[in-house]
């Protein structure tokens, strides 16, 4: 396997395991400080000194919440297929079938710490109904055509069994090649790709003709990889911060362990020596003892505690950073928020609210695809050769109930039709289609006025 053809897919399974593995680090160090296991970069010689391995694993976890503030506001409420409101149910029972609704928002989590992560459609078992699944950007891979980016030349998705065996699913636009790897790993163990041998199980037929591993990228850029569009992730920049802060907060442990209680001193005492070594012995005071010096000469007196807030100043600096660079809102990393009018936030919310109507315009067409290549699996025509399909999105802008109608309300004075309101105050697509079914009903139970079923009574002198 090791001298295979070039574009064989034995040469595609070498050529993507050894890509996945390379860049396995950088995105361990990114979940790393997603998930708070960072250690202590700027740690003093007098920090280990006073706690030495106490606080190795401590960490003041600011990039989880840069990456939550994005990610609650991603949320997938519906499709809208063209003008084909069945297209619309259609999309949505598969989305349901397939618990999209969580699954989405796991791949929306990766994607943001990892820059990217994948969704991969694909025969189901039940007959009509396609399998969904997402997938870290640590366990799958695409390459791209150099030139035609959008065009996926071969994917690659790998995962561990109970066993210890590593298996490879490699996604050809014809054909579907399943490996397994002849060793046994643990857990735990490395992965040398240049060392890991596989044995081949089988293959199955295509029947999309293109290779349904999709990224959905974080923060695109025009430059391109063999790996599709370059991404990046959401706390790239604000790792070297997280360090910083991290390194005040262990230098205030170490002045309030050691200087921020009072310290007391004296001279012209008679200080005692240990028989044993004849060095002096330091007094033992607590606050309820009396201290006689017998000198004329000698004084008490106490030395001030150290004050701390030189490192929250520094530390609050740093977290405003964070904010800025991140466009978090400053009330998300700081406790003042209840302090906060409702415009004030809404303003604050701006930077936030606009990176992330970016977010939902790439997301929006990785989901888009994933739709119609579930529409071929399940042989919906009318989906699976949607040309215009669009993800409704829940509202990512924080409002108050009242302010939301309020501004749907004004919009129905200028003509905007009912059932656009209704998309605007966040109803999915099947609350709208219960809602005019509902109404229909009503409207066909609903009585008479009087004047249309009473003859009309003569005026008088008639």
């Amino acid at each position: 396997m090791a001298d295979a053809p070039v574009g064989s897919p034995e040469w595609w399974l070498r050529r993507l395991h050894k890509e996945l593995i390379e860049r396995r680090p950088a995105l361990q160090l990114a979940t790393d400080y997603y998930d708070g296991s960072h250690n202590l970069s700027f740690q003093s010689k007098r920090f280990r000194e006073a706690f030495g391995g106490l606080f190795d694993a401590f960490a003041d976890n600011w990039c989880e919440v840069v990456v939550d503030a994005s990610e609650e506001r991603l949320n997938v409420e519906g499709f809208r297929v063209g003008d084909d409101v069945a297209g619309d149910t259609d999309a949505w029972r598969i989305w349901q079938a397939n618990d999209m609704d969580g699954q989405s928002q796991l791949a929306h989590t990766d994607a943001l710490v990892g820059g990217v992560s994948y969704v991969i459609p694909w025969v189901g078992d039940a007959k009509g109904m396609p399998e969904i699944c997402v997938a870290n950007a640590h366990d799958a891979i695409v390459e791209s055509h150099p030139k035609r980016h959008r065009e996926r030349r071969a994917g690659l998705r790998v995962y561990r069994d109970e066993w210890g065996y590593d298996h490879a699913e490699l996604f050809l636009p014809d054909a579907v090649h399943l490996y397994r790897t002849a060793q046994v790993r643990s857990d735990f163990e490395a992965v040398d790709a240049a060392q890991t041998s596989w044995k081949d199980e089988g293959t199955m037929p295509n029947p999309l003709g293109v290779v349904p591993v999709i990224p959905l990228q974080n923060r695109p850029r025009t430059r391109h990889s063999r790996h599709g569009v370059i991404a990046q992730s959401e706390i790239r920049s604000i790792i070297p911060l997280q360090d910083a802060v991290n390194k005040l907060i262990a230098d205030m442990l170490v002045g309030s362990d050691k200087q921020a209680l009072p310290a007391r001193w004296a001279t012209g005492l008679e200080v005692p020596t240990d028989p044993a070594t004849n060095k002096p012995v330091k007094p033992q005071v607590d606050t309820a003892s009396l201290l006689i010096n017998e000198s004329a000469d000698g004084s008490f007196g106490v030395f001030p505690a150290a004050d701390l807030r030189n490192f929250t100043q520094g530390i609050d600096l740093l977290v405003q950073h964070i904010a800025s660079i991140s466009r978090t809102p400053p009330h998300y990393l700081n406790a003042s928020a209840d302090r906060l009018s409702g415009e004030s936030i809404k303003a604050a919310e701006t930077g936030l609210v606009a990176k992330v109507r970016r977010k939902m315009r790439f997301f929006g067409e990785s989901w888009e695809e994933a739709a119609r290549l579930s529409g071929r699996l399940a042989g919906n025509d009318r989906l699976g050769s949607a040309e215009s399909m669009e993800i409704i999105w829940s509202d990512p802008e924080s409002r108050t109930e009242g302010q939301h109608v309020d501004s749907v309300l004004k919009q129905k004075d200028l003509g905007v039709p009912e059932e656009i309101l209704w998309e605007k105050l966040g109803y999915s697509p099947q609350e709208i289609t219960r809602i005019k079914a509902i109404k229909a009903e009503e409207d066909l139970f609903a009585p008479v006025p009087a004047e249309l079923t009473e003859p009309a009574v003569p005026a008088a002198g008639a």
